[in-house]
């Protein structure tokens, strides 16, 4: 009999479900970060700007803000605040 073939989300799903604490703890903060990224890219190209109009607008060193987009850093509550108010966000963000 032949093997079914495995989807991406049911290879996600099967490997999430094996992984030990630590490793779904670190799993977890990864996504985290490639999602926040990835909102950020989103805000900003529908904004029309680019990575350096962001920074120069916000006063976060460009370096900064590629590691965001890149799922390199957590952004601390005050980069967290400048992103807010330049995007105009329109939610609490919480410390």
């Amino acid at each position: 009999m032949k093997k079914k073939e495995m989807t991406a989300k049911e290879y996600k799903k099967e490997y999430i479900e094996n992984l030990s604490p630590e490793e779904l703890n670190d799993y977890q903060e990864t996504k985290d970060k490639l999602d926040f990224g990835l909102s950020v890219i989103l805000m900003r190209d529908k904004a029309g700007w680019t990575q350096e109009q962001l920074a120069e607008s916000t006063g976060v060193p460009l370096a900064m803000i590629k590691s965001i987009e890149d799922g390199e850093v957590t952004p601390d509550y005050y980069l967290l605040r400048k992103l807010n108010l330049r995007f105009e966000i329109k939610q609490a963000v919480t410390g």
